[in-house]
């Protein structure tokens, strides 16, 4: 593909079709889930340097604050609130 760029004087990526996509998804692994769903986040990962003891209530916290930003998620959130508190 390179040599087809270089023959017609355009970058390859134009040859193929252009960027396939406009953004990429970015992932978290830890930290602030608020902040970065105010960042715009929405992908979060467990880490290595996650405490298995914390991975449980890590995954529920994310798809908590990811509930309370979608009003048809409700009683997804009430459910996630009530296990927080009981893992507290």
């Amino acid at each position: 593909m390179g040599i087809a760029g270089k023959y017609a004087e355009r970058p390859v990526i134009e040859l193929i079709g252009g960027w396939p996509r406009e953004q990429l998804a970015i992932h978290q692994t830890g930290g602030n889930i608020p902040e970065a769903l105010a960042r715009g986040v929405r992908n979060f990962k467990i880490g290595p340097h996650t405490p298995p003891d914390e991975m449980g209530t890590f995954v529920v916290r994310s798809r908590l604050y990811q509930a309370e930003l979608d009003p048809s998620a409700s009683e997804e959130a009430a459910r996630l609130r009530v296990w927080l508190e009981r893992e507290q």
